[in-house]
Protein backbone atom coordinates (compact mmCIF):
# COMPACT_ATOMS: atom_id res chain seq x y z
CA UNK A 1 0.00 0.00 0.00
CA UNK A 2 1.60 3.51 -0.86
CA UNK A 3 2.03 5.56 2.15
CA UNK A 4 0.05 8.85 2.64
CA UNK A 5 2.24 11.51 2.84
CA UNK A 6 2.85 14.27 5.22
CA UNK A 7 1.36 17.06 2.81
CA UNK A 8 1.15 15.07 -0.48
CA UNK A 9 2.67 15.36 -3.51
CA UNK A 10 1.19 17.87 -5.63
CA UNK A 11 4.04 20.22 -7.66
CA UNK A 12 3.71 22.75 -4.92
CA UNK A 13 4.76 20.53 -2.40
CA UNK A 14 7.90 19.65 -4.56
CA UNK A 15 8.64 22.40 -4.80
CA UNK A 16 8.47 23.29 -0.76
CA UNK A 17 10.56 20.33 -0.55
CA UNK A 18 13.50 21.90 -3.26
CA UNK A 19 13.30 24.57 -1.01
CA UNK A 20 13.40 22.45 2.13
CA UNK A 21 17.09 20.32 0.65
CA UNK A 22 18.25 23.72 0.05
CA UNK A 23 18.65 24.52 3.24
CA UNK A 24 20.14 21.53 4.68
CA UNK A 25 22.30 20.77 1.61
CA UNK A 26 25.42 21.80 3.33
CA UNK A 27 24.60 19.51 6.09
CA UNK A 28 23.86 16.84 3.98
CA UNK A 29 27.38 17.53 1.78
CA UNK A 30 29.47 17.66 5.37
CA UNK A 31 27.73 14.42 7.15
CA UNK A 32 28.32 12.34 3.66
CA UNK A 33 31.95 13.42 3.30
CA UNK A 34 32.66 12.70 7.41
CA UNK A 35 31.06 9.12 6.35
CA UNK A 36 33.51 8.85 3.66
CA UNK A 37 30.92 8.71 0.88
CA UNK A 38 32.79 8.61 -2.82
CA UNK A 39 33.45 7.51 -5.92
CA UNK A 40 32.35 3.74 -7.19
CA UNK A 41 30.42 3.16 -3.88
CA UNK A 42 26.47 1.36 -3.94
CA UNK A 43 24.07 3.49 -2.05
CA UNK A 44 20.46 2.92 -1.03
CA UNK A 45 18.43 6.41 -0.89
CA UNK A 46 15.58 5.15 1.97
CA UNK A 47 12.57 7.54 1.34
CA UNK A 48 13.71 9.76 -1.76
CA UNK A 49 11.03 11.09 -2.38
CA UNK A 50 11.12 13.19 -5.51
CA UNK A 51 14.88 12.84 -5.56
CA UNK A 52 16.76 15.62 -4.12
CA UNK A 53 18.64 13.84 -1.90
CA UNK A 54 19.14 10.94 -4.42
CA UNK A 55 20.54 13.49 -6.69
CA UNK A 56 23.23 14.67 -4.08
CA UNK A 57 24.09 10.66 -3.71
CA UNK A 58 25.00 10.08 -7.25
CA UNK A 59 26.82 13.16 -7.23
CA UNK A 60 28.97 11.90 -4.80
CA UNK A 61 29.67 8.31 -6.12
CA UNK A 62 30.18 9.39 -9.84
CA UNK A 63 29.21 7.60 -12.71
CA UNK A 64 30.87 4.01 -11.76
CA UNK A 65 28.87 4.25 -8.69
CA UNK A 66 25.27 3.54 -7.99
CA UNK A 67 22.45 4.89 -5.79
CA UNK A 68 19.05 2.91 -5.63
CA UNK A 69 16.42 5.10 -4.57
CA UNK A 70 13.52 3.67 -2.70
CA UNK A 71 10.38 5.15 -1.74
CA UNK A 72 6.22 4.53 -1.60
CA UNK A 73 5.03 7.24 -4.23
CA UNK A 74 4.87 6.54 -7.73
CA UNK A 75 4.54 9.84 -8.37
CA UNK A 76 7.60 10.98 -6.93
CA UNK A 77 9.35 8.16 -8.57
CA UNK A 78 7.98 9.57 -11.60
CA UNK A 79 9.30 13.16 -11.39
CA UNK A 80 12.81 11.72 -10.05
CA UNK A 81 13.16 9.44 -13.03
CA UNK A 82 12.50 12.40 -15.96
CA UNK A 83 14.97 14.40 -13.88
CA UNK A 84 17.62 11.36 -13.92
CA UNK A 85 16.80 11.24 -17.49
CA UNK A 86 17.16 14.70 -18.17
CA UNK A 87 20.69 14.78 -16.25
CA UNK A 88 21.73 11.46 -17.47
CA UNK A 89 22.54 9.72 -14.53
CA UNK A 90 22.25 6.33 -15.59
CA UNK A 91 23.46 4.99 -12.13
CA UNK A 92 20.36 6.04 -10.90
CA UNK A 93 17.92 3.40 -10.33
CA UNK A 94 14.28 3.19 -8.83
CA UNK A 95 12.46 0.79 -6.58
CA UNK A 96 8.63 1.74 -5.49
CA UNK A 97 8.68 0.14 -1.80
CA UNK A 98 8.10 1.52 1.66
CA UNK A 99 10.73 1.31 3.77
CA UNK A 100 9.37 -0.70 6.21
CA UNK A 101 8.73 -3.35 3.62
CA UNK A 102 11.96 -3.76 1.71
CA UNK A 103 12.22 -6.23 -1.24
CA UNK A 104 15.92 -6.35 -1.35
CA UNK A 105 18.22 -9.19 -0.14
CA UNK A 106 21.48 -7.88 -1.69
CA UNK A 107 23.92 -7.63 0.86
CA UNK A 108 26.29 -5.30 -1.01
CA UNK A 109 25.31 -1.51 0.17
CA UNK A 110 28.42 0.20 1.09
CA UNK A 111 25.95 3.15 2.93
CA UNK A 112 22.66 3.45 3.08
CA UNK A 113 21.09 6.94 3.44
CA UNK A 114 17.88 8.38 4.92
CA UNK A 115 16.61 12.12 6.17
CA UNK A 116 13.31 12.30 7.90
CA UNK A 117 12.54 8.66 7.34
CA UNK A 118 12.58 6.86 11.24
CA UNK A 119 10.48 9.73 12.31
CA UNK A 120 7.46 8.67 10.56
CA UNK A 121 7.42 4.85 10.68
CA UNK A 122 5.76 2.57 13.50
CA UNK A 123 8.94 0.32 13.13
CA UNK A 124 12.04 2.00 13.36
CA UNK A 125 13.89 -0.93 15.11
CA UNK A 126 12.60 -3.03 12.05
CA UNK A 127 13.91 -0.91 9.24
CA UNK A 128 17.76 -0.48 11.12
CA UNK A 129 17.66 -3.97 11.55
CA UNK A 130 16.78 -4.53 7.65
CA UNK A 131 19.09 -2.07 6.87
CA UNK A 132 21.95 -3.51 9.20
CA UNK A 133 21.13 -7.02 6.89
CA UNK A 134 21.78 -4.75 3.43
CA UNK A 135 25.11 -3.09 4.47
CA UNK A 136 28.26 -4.95 3.65
CA UNK A 137 30.61 -5.78 6.05
CA UNK A 138 32.16 -2.38 7.07
CA UNK A 139 29.09 -0.35 5.05
CA UNK A 140 27.62 2.58 7.33
CA UNK A 141 24.25 3.50 7.78
CA UNK A 142 23.71 7.41 7.46
CA UNK A 143 20.37 9.31 9.19
CA UNK A 144 19.41 12.51 9.54
CA UNK A 145 16.72 12.61 12.15
CA UNK A 146 15.18 14.57 14.39
CA UNK A 147 16.09 14.71 18.08
CA UNK A 148 14.17 17.13 19.96
CA UNK A 149 11.39 18.85 17.58
CA UNK A 150 9.74 20.72 20.80
CA UNK A 151 12.85 23.02 20.99
CA UNK A 152 11.55 25.25 18.31
CA UNK A 153 11.61 28.80 19.61
CA UNK A 154 11.00 32.39 18.41
CA UNK A 155 12.90 35.15 19.67
CA UNK A 156 11.42 37.22 21.36
CA UNK A 157 9.52 34.79 22.45
CA UNK A 158 5.58 34.53 21.72
CA UNK A 159 3.03 32.73 23.74
CA UNK A 160 0.94 31.76 20.49
CA UNK A 161 3.70 30.44 18.87
CA UNK A 162 4.98 28.61 22.32
CA UNK A 163 1.41 27.32 21.86
CA UNK A 164 1.29 25.81 18.61
CA UNK A 165 4.54 24.20 19.06
CA UNK A 166 3.03 22.03 21.74
CA UNK A 167 0.13 21.15 19.10
CA UNK A 168 2.50 20.06 16.94
CA UNK A 169 4.41 18.21 19.54
CA UNK A 170 0.51 16.52 20.47
CA UNK A 171 -0.08 15.71 16.75
CA UNK A 172 3.48 14.46 16.50
CA UNK A 173 2.76 11.87 19.78
CA UNK A 174 -0.78 10.62 18.32
CA UNK A 175 1.02 9.86 14.82
CA UNK A 176 1.94 6.52 15.53
CA UNK A 177 5.78 7.28 15.11
CA UNK A 178 8.30 8.46 16.85
CA UNK A 179 9.06 12.42 16.41
CA UNK A 180 12.65 12.60 18.22
CA UNK A 181 13.63 8.82 17.20
CA UNK A 182 17.33 9.90 17.30
CA UNK A 183 16.86 9.49 21.10
CA UNK A 184 16.50 6.06 20.94
CA UNK A 185 18.62 5.42 17.18
CA UNK A 186 21.92 3.70 18.96
CA UNK A 187 19.99 1.77 20.90
CA UNK A 188 18.15 0.31 18.68
CA UNK A 189 21.26 -0.20 16.13
CA UNK A 190 23.28 -2.14 19.12
CA UNK A 191 20.22 -4.23 18.70
CA UNK A 192 20.16 -4.65 15.44
CA UNK A 193 24.50 -5.13 15.55
CA UNK A 194 25.59 -1.93 14.23
CA UNK A 195 28.19 0.14 15.88
CA UNK A 196 27.92 4.08 16.53
CA UNK A 197 30.71 5.76 14.67
CA UNK A 198 29.42 9.44 15.05
CA UNK A 199 26.43 11.15 16.53
CA UNK A 200 26.51 15.11 15.58
CA UNK A 201 23.64 17.52 17.07
CA UNK A 202 22.46 20.03 14.47
CA UNK A 203 21.02 23.06 16.29
CA UNK A 204 20.41 25.49 13.91
CA UNK A 205 19.00 28.94 14.30
CA UNK A 206 17.39 31.50 11.14
CA UNK A 207 16.72 34.82 10.91
CA UNK A 208 14.02 36.61 8.61
CA UNK A 209 14.35 35.66 4.59
CA UNK A 210 17.35 32.68 5.04
CA UNK A 211 16.88 29.59 4.28
CA UNK A 212 16.22 28.41 7.61
CA UNK A 213 13.22 30.55 8.00
CA UNK A 214 11.89 30.10 4.94
CA UNK A 215 11.97 25.97 5.20
CA UNK A 216 9.91 26.63 8.69
CA UNK A 217 7.55 29.28 7.22
CA UNK A 218 6.69 26.82 4.32
CA UNK A 219 6.11 23.90 6.56
CA UNK A 220 4.15 26.32 8.97
CA UNK A 221 1.70 27.25 6.51
CA UNK A 222 1.04 24.10 4.62
CA UNK A 223 0.36 21.73 7.71
CA UNK A 224 -0.98 24.03 10.58
CA UNK A 225 -4.47 23.60 9.28
CA UNK A 226 -3.62 20.07 9.71
CA UNK A 227 -3.35 20.69 13.44
CA UNK A 228 -7.10 22.59 13.49
CA UNK A 229 -8.80 19.76 11.22
CA UNK A 230 -7.19 16.56 13.52
CA UNK A 231 -8.43 18.97 16.75
CA UNK A 232 -4.89 19.83 18.08
CA UNK A 233 -5.43 23.27 17.95
CA UNK A 234 -8.18 26.25 17.24
CA UNK A 235 -8.86 28.14 14.32
CA UNK A 236 -8.21 31.29 16.31
CA UNK A 237 -4.98 28.82 17.87
CA UNK A 238 -3.54 29.02 14.27
CA UNK A 239 -4.65 32.33 13.06
CA UNK A 240 -2.36 33.81 16.77
CA UNK A 241 0.80 31.46 15.62
CA UNK A 242 1.00 32.45 12.18
CA UNK A 243 0.50 36.25 12.57
CA UNK A 244 3.15 35.85 15.34
CA UNK A 245 5.80 33.82 13.12
CA UNK A 246 4.45 36.61 10.16
CA UNK A 247 4.83 39.69 12.01
CA UNK A 248 8.26 38.47 13.60
CA UNK A 249 9.45 38.24 10.01
CA UNK A 250 9.08 41.72 9.33
CA UNK A 251 11.54 42.28 12.62
CA UNK A 252 14.65 41.89 11.80
CA UNK A 253 16.29 41.43 15.16
CA UNK A 254 13.66 37.87 14.94
CA UNK A 255 15.32 34.55 15.82
CA UNK A 256 13.79 31.22 14.86
CA UNK A 257 15.40 28.11 16.86
CA UNK A 258 14.98 25.28 14.40
CA UNK A 259 14.02 21.59 15.66
CA UNK A 260 17.04 20.01 16.59
CA UNK A 261 17.99 17.22 14.64
CA UNK A 262 21.22 15.14 14.61
CA UNK A 263 23.42 13.38 11.90
CA UNK A 264 24.22 9.66 12.43
CA UNK A 265 26.57 7.13 11.30
CA UNK A 266 26.26 4.17 11.98
CA UNK A 267 28.52 1.16 10.82
CA UNK A 268 28.21 -2.61 10.20
CA UNK A 269 31.54 -4.45 11.61
CA UNK A 270 33.58 -5.50 9.08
Amino acid sequence: MQAEYLLGEDGAEIARLGRQHRAWLKPMHALLEDAGLRSGMRVLDLGCGPGFTTFELAHFVGASGEVLACDASQEFLDVLTRERDRRGLSQVKTLLAGVQELPLKDSGFDMIYGRWILSWVADAAGVIEKAAELLRPGGRLVLQEYLDWGASKLLPRSEAFDAGVLACMENWASAGGCINVSQSVVALAKEAGLGLESFLVQARSGRPGDLVWQWLGEFYHSFWPTLVERGHLTQGGMVAFLDAFDEAGRNPNSVILAPVMADIVLKRPS
